[in-house]
């Protein structure tokens, strides 16, 4: 889901970039095979503020070959991206057009 609220968010900005999207941390392996396989040399990680979170990127950022910034201060204070976008769409009005999307219509 925190990609969809990226999207959202970054409508009209949305970089122009590959994406990888895990949906755990367990596939961490897989990931970097992957990235290595594609010759990727710089990403940006936009990971949950848990521990999981915190220790993939930790582990990603002592990579040899690989230059990995951590782009989650963009929701600092929030769990994750998702979790940031509600509380924006909130403060914004734009709850009732979003927040559905972002909550799975709950």
């Amino acid at each position: 889901m925190d990609f969809l609220s990226a999207r959202m968010a970054w409508a009209t900005n949305f970089p122009l970039a590959s994406v990888l999207i895990l949906n755990s941390v367990a596939l961490k392996d897989q990931a970097v095979a992957t990235i290595r396989e594609r010759g990727f040399s710089d990403m940006t990680l936009y990971l949950d503020h848990d521990p999981a979170g915190r220790k993939l990127t930790s582990e990603l950022q002592a990579l040899k070959g690989l230059r990995v910034h951590d782009g989650s201060e963009i929701y600092a204070g929030h769990d994750d991206f998702n979790d940031w976008w509600q509380a924006q769409a909130k403060r914004s009005g734009r709850a009732e057009q979003f927040l559905h999307i972002c909550d799975n219509g709950k």
